[in-house]
């Protein structure tokens, strides 16, 4: 099998969801690919958000993994605090 992805280019794309944590066809996290999903988010210096759906252990590890791989926490919320998100000015 042959994997190949186009990619394409919105404007003022503003919020990216993971519904499912991306792994490679023997179930590892796929880096490359949530980098190229969360990179359509908040370019050229506009703000952005990017939510992982976590439903699993594997998406929770899948998503320590990729923590680990970027040297970048991700930030948990919950569904009670969306409503209090503010614009990360900084």
């Amino acid at each position: 099998m042959i994997k190949f992805f186009l990619g394409i280019d919105i404007d003022d794309v503003s919020l990216v969801v993971n519904y499912d944590m991306p792994v490679t066809m023997d179930n590892k996290p796929d880096f490359e690919t949530y980098l190229h999903r969360i990179g359509r988010c908040g370019r050229f210096g506009k703000l952005g958000y990017t939510f992982n759906l976590i439903s699993s252990d594997q998406d929770f590890n899948t998503m320590k993994a990729i923590e680990e791989y970027f040297h970048h926490p991700i930030d948990e919320i919950t569904i009670e605090a969306i409503g209090n998100l503010e614009p990360d000015q900084t």
